[in-house]
Parts: structure tokens; sequence; C-alpha cells
């Protein structure tokens, strides 16, 4: 009878995602919502520090990086390394492109502010978030905005 402890199981899991990459398969990351996904997430088996930092900055995108290494027990650099480590991107470079899915999200359904909508998604400083998004959609805010609400009045009336 074999016994398998979880160092076994974790060196099992990271041998295969390894395979995976170096055979170029993957899996990326989407929302049937989002135009461009912005991460791509290599291998199947996901250490579940980084699946429960993924899944609670999808969430809650206002959380800082350093408050989810504090609730992982882990040290922010030790967080940092495991996180890259896994998905090749930077928490905070994770956290900054989810934030701003979730405001394109906010600007196609809501009529809230863009200060509004940049507050609730984290950002402290509305010019950041405003050149942040402009750098990730290839357009400001309000011509998301814009356009967004177009299609779906467009959508709506052709019902």
């Amino acid at each position: 009878m074999w016994v398998f402890t979880a160092l076994d199981v974790l060196y099992a899991a990271s041998s295969e995602r390894e395979a995976q990459v170096r055979a170029g398969k993957h899996m990326t990351l989407s929302s049937a919502m989002h135009p461009h996904p912005p991460i791509r997430v290599t291998g199947i088996a996901m250490d579940w520090r980084v699946r429960f930092a993924v899944d609670l900055m999808g969430r809650k995108p206002a959380t800082q990086v350093c408050d989810i290494a504090n609730r992982l027990n882990l040290s922010p650099s030790r967080f940092r390394h495991l996180f890259t480590a896994q998905l090749g991107v930077s928490p905070s470079q994770y956290l900054r492109q989810a934030r701003l899915q979730y405001a394109w999200k906010l600007f196609g359904v809501s009529s809230l502010s863009v200060k509004e909508v940049a507050v609730i998604v984290g950002f402290n400083d509305v010019s950041h978030f405003v050149r942040d998004y402009k750098a990730a959609y290839r357009q400001t805010p309000g011509q998301t905005r814009k356009t967004r609400k177009d299609f779906h009045s467009d959508s709506q009336s052709g019902q």
C-alpha cells in the first residue's frame, strides 16, 4: 500500500505543470464579458494558496496584496514568489488586471461616475485609474461606457 504525503502530490503536480508548459499546453483565464483576457494560467494543478488568492482578487478587487499574503500566513515576498512562479505574472499585476476588468463590467451595467468606479475597484487616484484603464483598453472609461451602453440599447431595441 502506497502512502503519499502532500509534498509527493505537490511535486507530481508541479512536474505535470512543467511538462505542459514545455509542450505549449495551457489554459487561459477569461470572462465571457471581457474582450481582452489578461492572464495565462499554465497547468491543471495550481497551489491552493494561489487559487485562493485568485479567487479573492476576483471577488474583492479592492483587496491589497499584502492583506492576501497575511490571510495566507505568508510573507509578502514569499507570496509574490509563489504567485509569480505559478501564473507567470506578479500578484500586483494580476490584481490590477482584475480591477480593470471589474471596472469594465461596471461601466457597462451601471451609471456610477468614473470616480465612484475607481474607488469601488480599489484605485485611490482617479488619474492613475484612467491612465491604466486607457492603457489596457485603448479607450477612456467614458468611451467604454458610451460604446457599451450603445451596444446594450441596440440589442434591447432589436428584441
